[in-house]
């Protein structure tokens, strides 16, 4: 993974944030089904991350990691929510 310890861990806590603020956010998922991949729910909280800052996150991110990179933190962050 190549995101930073540092940036994993800001993204990490602002993950957990959104789904504070959204509870029912990956039950809600979960009961979509094949309706909503789970790349969509991914991205659907990185955006979500995202438009609280004004993407000035993702753009520090966008400057080393590419989608994939930031997709694998994603799914360490999420999987251990589930």
């Amino acid at each position: 993974m190549k995101i930073s310890p540092e940036h994993y861990k800001k993204l990490e806590s602002a993950v957990k944030e959104v789904l504070e603020d959204n509870p029912t956010y990956l039950e809600d998922c979960k009961a979509l089904g094949e309706k909503k991949s789970s790349v969509r729910v991914r991205w659907n909280l990185f955006h979500m991350v995202c438009d609280k800052d004004h993407y000035t996150f993702a753009r520090t991110l966008w400057e080393y990691c590419n989608d994939d990179h930031i997709d694998t933190a994603l799914k360490r962050i999420v999987g251990g929510l589930t």
